[in-house]
């Protein structure tokens, strides 16, 4: 946590192929001149992965930057958008585990497309701010919520981009929750569950307390909007 990078991309982490990143995880105020407020996914290769592993505990991005400008090494105030994760190219994003990632930052992608997103295990996603999986017009966009929860929470959005027919598809085992939007550009495929809730999920203070979060039972009713 608490990185910059001055003049190129990602704040705490820039990777070429593959990586993973364990849970009981705080990944935070990370810093970047370029893209990728804490990780840059270049996507070198035609078939790269970042996995978010939740087995030992949740994975939590906050206070992440992209596009911060420095004067002497120190950023200026106010400069630089929210941003967690960028995804250049030819990359999936994996989340797995049945503890929970919260990308409070979002995330956003290169024009290069070739970007996708798969959920597997009982865990929580939770999505706050804009994020964008893949560029719009290009191969690329799938989302396949095998299992758990992908939320988007009141206020936020999420984009799957994309022209290849790649669709949002949302398993027997899967639920979309919360009161955000989400935009698929080729369609949705739903198996599974939809509810909609106008809670926001905190981040623990122990990030290896095992367990999922429950919506406010005064937070149940709520509009998602899926276009």
């Amino acid at each position: 946590s608490n990185n910059y990078a001055l003049t190129g991309s990602g704040g705490a982490l820039y990777s070429n192929h593959n990586i993973t990143i364990n849970g009981n995880t705080n990944i935070s105020g990370n810093l970047s001149a370029g893209s990728g407020g804490a990780l840059f996914a270049a996507g070198l290769g035609t078939a790269n992965t970042v996995t978010l592993d939740t087995s030992l505990g949740h994975i939590a991005f906050t206070g992440n930057k992209s596009g911060v400008t420095f004067t002497d090494g120190v950023p200026d105030d106010g400069s630089g958008v929210s941003n967690a994760i960028h995804l250049d190219k030819n990359t999936e994003l994996i989340i797995k585990g049945n503890n929970n990632v919260y990308l409070h930052d979002g995330i956003n992608a290169g024009t290069g497309g070739g970007n996708s997103l798969t959920k597997i295990g009982a865990g929580i996603l939770q999505f706050m701010g804009n994020s964008i999986l893949n560029a719009n017009n290009v191969a690329g966009g799938a989302v396949a919520v095998n299992g758990g929860v992908f939320r988007v929470v009141s206020g936020a959005s999420f984009t799957t981009g994309g022209n290849d027919n790649a669709l949002l598809t949302v398993g027997t085992d899967g639920t979309l929750e919360g009161g955000g939007t989400i935009t698929s550009a080729n369609g949705f495929v739903i198996n599974g569950t939809i509810s909609p809730d106008a809670d926001a999920f905190e981040i623990p203070a122990d990030l290896s307390t095992a367990g999922r979060n429950l919506v406010d039972n005064a937070k149940k009713i709520a509009t998602m909007t899926l276009t």
